[in-house]
């Protein structure tokens, strides 16, 4: 009897174990391993972007482009041009600038592509 209590807690501590080596591996890959790679693949097609944080994506490196500060409102002026976004997000068009019209940009778990 004491033969097979034995084998039962090696057998529940080797599902553990094997388990918590799977979360491992699944993290590594997952926040690692595949966004290396994509960035790899969007690279060699002439893709690029702004560097990117492990969990964060471009969240910080968007924070310290903007500022913190919100486009000024508009003067009497009628606007030049009707695009938005580089009113409301003016680091869009430093990144345009620097790395090309389309450009790789990861919101925290989000990938897109611009």
């Amino acid at each position: 009897m004491e033969l097979l209590r034995f084998d039962a807690k090696m057998l529940v501590s080797t599902v553990a174990l094997i388990g918590f080596v799977g979360v491992l591996v699944r993290l590594y890959t997952g926040l690692l391993a595949e966004p290396k790679r994509l960035r790899a693949l969007l690279s060699k097609q002439g893709i690029s972007g702004p560097p990117q944080a492990v969990l964060l994506g471009n969240i910080k490196e968007i924070k310290k482009t903007h500022g913190g500060s919100i486009a000024k409102a508009p003067s009497s002026e009628p606007p030049t041009s009707h695009n938005l976004a580089a009113t409301i997000f003016p680091f869009f068009e430093k990144w345009r600038e620097q790395f090309g019209d389309v450009l790789y940009l990861v919101l925290a778990p989000r990938k897109y592509y611009m």
